[in-house]
């Protein structure tokens, strides 16, 4: 098992990037559901080969963005990341 998680970080062009990684069960299964953020900062959506996602959003101003992660047995958790 690998515990699916949440980070965010400027990159050094002063945009805000979200990082989000499903998590890996130990039936090989992803631990959580693809993030749904809201129409509320514009981004640009890069998905990687291990089913990673990286945001990276428009609007470098950006301070903080909160997060829900639902998991496949429906538990959730709300984090709230800031810069």
């Amino acid at each position: 098992m690998f515990p699916g998680f949440v980070s965010i970080y400027k990159d050094d062009n002063g945009y805000i990037n979200l990082y989000f990684y499903p998590g890996l069960s130990d039936d090989v299964k992803d631990i959580y559901w693809p993030l749904e953020l809201t129409n509320e900062y514009e981004y640009i959506k890069n998905i990687r080969e291990d089913k990673s996602v990286i945001y990276q959003f428009i609007n470098k101003k950006i301070k903080k963005i909160k997060c829900k992660l639902i998991s496949h047995n429906n538990d959730y958790k709300t984090i709230t990341l800031e810069i």
